[in-house]
């Protein structure tokens, strides 16, 4: 329980058991918040190729856990599969040339090379497609 202790109608009469001293609240400047110390603490141990032991007391096995080595190796696959979706929409005419993966892609609004990029405006709602 928190030091500031509460109880319904039925148990106030139990709250006089605790005698608690309230601490003071400290005015220091106030640290990150939850998620973002969570989320730079994940990024800093996957940058840093942690490695996590983990471990069950009821199945009695304890093994190594790195990161995932086949993410980037999904993420490409998924990638080429997307690209093959988009380029051979039409049966008849795939596109082969740049011009013409580039109207497909304009099409699919589908961004494929790495000089292409979304450019978000914070004036306005609108995010606009850069190809």
């Amino acid at each position: 329980m928190s030091h500031d202790r509460r109880a319904c109608v039925a148990h106030q009469k139990y709250l006089e058991k605790f005698t608690f001293i309230k601490k003071p609240k400290t005015t220091l400047a106030p640290l990150s918040s939850p998620k973002s110390f969570h989320a730079e603490h994940l990024f800093n141990s996957w940058n840093e190729l942690k490695v996590k032991q983990v471990y069950s007391h009821r199945q009695g096995i304890s093994f190594m856990h790195d990161r995932p080595t086949k993410t980037s190796q999904n993420q490409k696959a998924r990638f080429q599969r997307n690209c093959n979706r988009v380029f051979n929409w039409h049966k008849d005419e795939p596109a082969f040339t740049l011009d013409d993966q580039l109207i497909c892609a304009r099409q699919h609004r589908f961004l494929f090379l790495e000089s292409q990029h979304i450019e978000s405006y914070q004036l306005t709602n609108f995010v606009h497609l850069l190809i």
